[in-house]
């Protein structure tokens, strides 16, 4: 009874590496104009190949590390880092985007920021 919550644990990072919730809105843009048919034989193509790569990489994957000269610590650090890298780069990505927005909300053309400023004269007495 053990394993159980070893296989939970390994089954919940799976699906949160894998990202099917994430992937619906991806296989159908690349799948668009196509019959359900031809949709259904592709996902169940992609399933197939998917779990026999991860069943290949479960019996293969430490020789191929050790073969190549990489320990599985270095291989575990290497991961984190770049999770760490990815997480940073989709942070600052975002930062950059709603200042282009903010930037993009408030530049106008150098022409109308006279017409603006007259306009708020000529009814400052209404706002205060």
């Amino acid at each position: 009874m053990t394993e159980l919550p070893a296989l939970i644990a390994a089954f919940t990072t799976m699906f949160i590496i894998m990202d099917p919730p994430g992937l619906v809105p991806v296989f159908i843009a690349l799948t668009q104009g196509m019959s359900a048919e031809q949709r259904r034989a592709i996902a169940v193509r992609a399933c197939i190949v998917a779990g026999v790569l991860m069943i290949l990489f479960l019996f293969v994957g430490e020789a191929v590390l050790g073969f190549i000269g990489i320990s599985m610590d270095a291989f575990r650090i290497a991961g984190g880092i770049l999770l760490f890298l990815t997480a940073l780069d989709m942070l600052f990505q975002r930062r950059q985007a709603r200042r282009a927005d903010r930037r993009g909300a408030r530049t106008m053309p150098p022409k109308a920021r006279p017409n603006i400023r007259m306009i708020r004269q000529s009814f400052r007495w209404r706002c205060p």
